[in-house]
Formats: structure tokens, sequence, C-alpha cells
């Protein structure tokens, strides 16, 4: 993967990179992509409702990295109450990288739901926002006198590339969500510290949005808004910068677009910067970019050979210290494979006889399970095995639908697959550390065993 990347400069002298520094990222990271590669979870439930005293079966499928996992030999669920209340610890065997268990929901149980958190011992040495967790909705008869929940708004601004720098043109985006976490729709103004009205804007795709503008050096900026309940309040952005270099990132099919800048007036450590572009802890490409006697640099990453996943590109200072990171989804359908199904038996009586065959290409390697549930019960807003293990076990925060952002290859959804990137921060690995050349400090090792 590490020679799949190439620039094509377009405005600027991309100079080798530092030796002894360039060593060092190639050298850490080929033991992180070997030795310490993060896992992901993913679960299938049988179904996205159920009711209490029933039993909730699931099958569970871990990769590490982009591959299937063969660190772990254990994996762990917990269960617990809408109250936070830990109603069961479980531990079943990873075979295939697979797991499978099921849970039995009280008779009495009263919740309106139930969370799961499930882990292997492995994933304990990571930021923990990459544990797998997930509520389960169970039916209960409506009460007369149930709560009404007022809704509480809050929005949050986020510059692309992580800074607002003075006298250069940016894009900030947004995502406006309530005390659930759940995306609210809302309107606004942008103005400067005198009051100005500088531009309005609105909530494109479930409580997401951007806005461009060129902000001016020591001035504040904030945004009056009015939500879809008819609340309103006010939110200060991101302070702007006077000395300061940034990223903008812009992908395209077979390409992203990346454009380096830096305010005028600069100290030494950001004349010379280094970019890093990575996937799945595998260093894709690095480069030197001399800014000395220029403010902006263009580039192009060619992305149509790279797997389905997360890009990360990180900008460095002269001293390697990050100074700007930007996250993109590149969607190759690398991870699609088309099985034929068909249904040599029907019979849609009570308690019929129905056959149905999944057949997949011998030289696919598969391990599946299915789930047969009532066809008028709603699937809810559920992750897919490809959803959760490409795109939501990669990021942080939740992401409402995120089966959307693989309906269609249409520019809307790409649009707004693209703002779920600005708005959720990355962070699989801490790049000062990296720099350093200090390991991941493993206070649980792999497993050399199952558990009996």
């Amino acid at each position: 993967m590490k020679n799949i990347l190439s620039f094509w400069l377009i405005s600027l002298l991309l100079l080798p990179v530092a030796p002894l520094f360039a060593q060092k990222i190639d050298s850490v990271l080929e033991v992180y992509s070997d030795q310490f590669q993060q896992e992901k979870v993913h679960i299938h439930f049988d179904k996205s409702v159920y009711n209490k005293g029933e039993t909730i079966w699931y099958k569970a499928y871990i990769m590490a990295g982009s591959e299937l996992t063969d660190y772990s030999w254990n994996f762990y669920v917990d269960w617990f109450d809408a109250g936070g209340k830990l109603l069961k610890h479980s531990m079943v065997p990873i075979f295939e990288s697979t797991a499978k268990d099921q849970f039995d929901i009280p008779a009495n149980y009263s919740g309106h739901s139930l969370h799961v958190r499930a882990y292997t011992q492995w994933m304990l040495n990571f930021d923990s926002a990459f544990l797998y967790n997930k509520d389960i909705l169970v039916s209960q008869p409506k009460s007369l006198k149930e709560p009404v929940i007022k809704p509480v708004t809050t929005l949050q601004f986020f510059a692309e590339g992580g800074d607002l720098l003075a006298d250069i043109d940016s894009k900030v985006a947004f995502k406006a969500v309530d005390q659930f976490g759940k995306p609210v729709e809302l309107r606004g103004a942008l103005k400067d510290s005198k009051g100005v009205f500088l531009d309005s804007f609105i909530t494109e795709h479930d409580g997401m949005g951007s806005i461009l503008f060129h902000p001016a050096a020591n001035e504040m900026y904030t945004a009056s808004w009015i939500d879809e309940f008819g609340y309103s309040n006010t939110t200060s952005l991101p302070s702007v910068k006077s000395n300061g270099a940034n990223l903008q990132v812009h992908s395209e099919l077979s390409k992203a677009i990346v454009l380096t800048q830096r305010t005028k007036i600069v100290d030494e450590s950001l004349k010379v910067l280094y970019l890093i572009a990575s996937m799945n802890q595998h260093l894709l490409f690095k480069a030197k970019v001399n800014l000395t006697n220029s403010n902006t640099s263009i580039a192009e990453i060619p992305t149509d050979s790279l797997p389905t996943g997360v890009l990360q590109i990180t900008l460095f200072n002269a001293n390697w210290l990050p100074i700007a990171e930007r996250v993109v989804f590149i969607n190759n359908h690398t991870h699609q494979f088309n099985p034929n199904i068909t249904t040599p038996v029907t019979d849609l009586r009570k308690r019929g006889k129905n056959v149905i065959e999944i057949n997949i290409a011998d030289s696919i390697r598969s391990n599946l399970s299915v789930a047969v549930t009532d066809a008028g019960l709603s699937a809810g807003n559920d992750n897919t095995i490809i959803s959760q293990l490409l795109l939501c076990g990669e990021i942080k925060g939740y992401v409402h639908d995120p089966v959307y952002y693989f309906s269609s290859d249409a520019d809307s959804v790409l649009q707004y697959l693209d703002l779920v990137m600005l708005t959720h921060g990355w962070r699989r690995y801490n790049w000062d550390e990296i720099v350093k050349g200090k390991l991941p400090d493993i206070q649980f090792q792999r497993d050399k065993d199952y558990i009996r």
C-alpha cells in the first residue's frame, strides 16, 4: 500500500522528507500495522425491536484494521438496563473472526431500551470511544403518563483542517443535535463581533451543513440560530488565528485534491511543512512541502486504487508537530460482492415450508448470518456490517442513519458523507507519540487461547 499514492505537483515543489523523521515514522507505523492493529466490531442482531421476556440472538464480526482479526480469541459483551445498571457480563469464543451468543430479556423488564457494549480485551488498550455501543429498543405497553422530554439543541462548528486562519477562505462545517445525539434541523445567521450580518446558513442533511467565509484577523464570529422547535440561541465559531497553516481537501471520483495554505506572516516552523496520508495504520504517502516563498500549494492524491475506508491526511510543522488534519471517505466498492439468492420452495401458508438458498462464488471466503423477521417490523436506522466496519467503526461519535451513505453514488450522498467526515473526529492513534517513536502502552496482551 505504501507505493499506491503519488502526488502530482501543481503549484509548489514537494521536497524529499527529512530522512531521520521519515525513517522513524516509516518504522514506527510499520510496527503499528504489524503488531498494534486496532480491532473493530459489528454485531448482527436477529431483530431491531424486542418484547420483554424475548431472547436476543446475535452474531459478532471482528476485524483488525482491514483484515479479519487474529488478535483475539475471546469476545465480551456487557448488557445494561436503561438506567446504566449492568444486567449481564458475558464472554464467548471467537471462531474465524466471529462470535455468537444470546441474551434473555427479563420477563419483568420495564425499560424501553437496553444498552450493549461489546469489545475484546485487546480493544481495551486503545481509545474507549471505539468500543462497540448500541441501544436496543424494547417494546412496552404505552403508559398513560409518559414523560414529555423537552428537546435541548446543541450546535457545534468545525473548521476544516482544524483552525480558522486570518484572510484565508475557510470552510466551516456544523452539526446540530439534541441531548440524545439525534440530529436537529435549524437555520441561522453568521455575524461578526459588531453584530454585522455576514451570511445565512441552514442544515442540509441530518442536522449538518457548512458555510464558506473569509475570516479577518482579530475578529470573533458568532452564529445566531433558531431550531425546528422554535428554540433560539447564539454559538461562537472557533477563534481566528493570525499565524498558522492548514489544509483543505476536496474528494472527487478518483482523486483527492489537497490545498495547503499558510498565513502571510508565520514563524519559521510553518515555512516548511510535512504531509502524511495513511489508512488503517498503513503509511501511504509522505512529502515535504516548502512554503518559504509561497503561501499555498495544490496537489492531487490518486484514490482509485485504494480500498474502501477512511483516508487520514495530516499536516505537520517543521518540528513534526501535527497542526492540521482532514479525513475523507474513499468508496471504491472493494467491500461488495453479489450473491445469488433463490427460493426453490415457497409456501405462504401459516407454518408453510420455505427454502431460501444463498450462493456465493467459490473464490470468496465467506462467513455469514441471516436474520428472518416479520415484514412489518421496522428496521430502524440500524447499521449494516458495511456501514459499521468501514465508517462508524473508524470515527468517533454517533452517526445517524449510516446506511444512507452507502445507498447510492449520487453527488448529494457523497456531499453529505463528507459532512460526516468534517464533523466527526478520527484520532485512531497519537501522532505526537509516533513521531517520538513511542509504541502504544499495552495493558492487556493478545489472547493466547480461549478462556475456559
